[in-house]
């Protein structure tokens, strides 16, 4: 079945300019949102907390945390994965590094392990091409 241009397919459906639920809604809404929003904000002004946290929220960005450097010697001197990560642990353990820059690093050296063991399995299977390759 085709259509041709400019024919609905569904011609008892919604006559076209009539609005559907949500935008009669929300033009209702917009010619009182100064009404409304005096309210919120003489609820706030009135001790509302619930009122106070709703404008505040909508005005104000919540407060995102500032990555800080870190300098974990034992990093450095540890020689494996596992050493640097026991060594995260440790210092979030003694409370020289917060829990979740902590949970940050093992990440990251969740992410080195796995670039390292794709790069060990590429070699692998180069060499394994190699020795079995016909030689001329």
């Amino acid at each position: 079945m085709t259509f041709r241009k400019g024919q609905s397919g569904n011609p008892k459906g919604r006559p076209k300019g009539r609005k559907t639920t949500a935008q009669a809604l929300r033009e209702r809404i917009t010619e009182r949102a100064g009404e409304v929003l005096d309210t919120v904000v003489d609820a706030a002004l009135a001790g509302n907390l619930l009122a106070a946290q709703l404008l505040l929220s909508r005005c104000i960005p919540p407060a995102r945390g500032q990555a800080v450097p870190v300098e974990l010697p034992a990093l450095a001197v540890a020689g494996t994965l596992t050493e640097k990560a026991d060594a995260v642990l440790a210092a979030v353990g003694a409370g020289e590094l917060a829990a979740d820059t902590g949970a940050q690093l093992l990440g990251a050296l969740g992410t080195v392990a796995k670039i390292r063991e794709t790069d060990e399995l590429e070699a692998r299977i180069r060499a394994l091409e190699a020795r079995d390759a016909p030689q001329p």
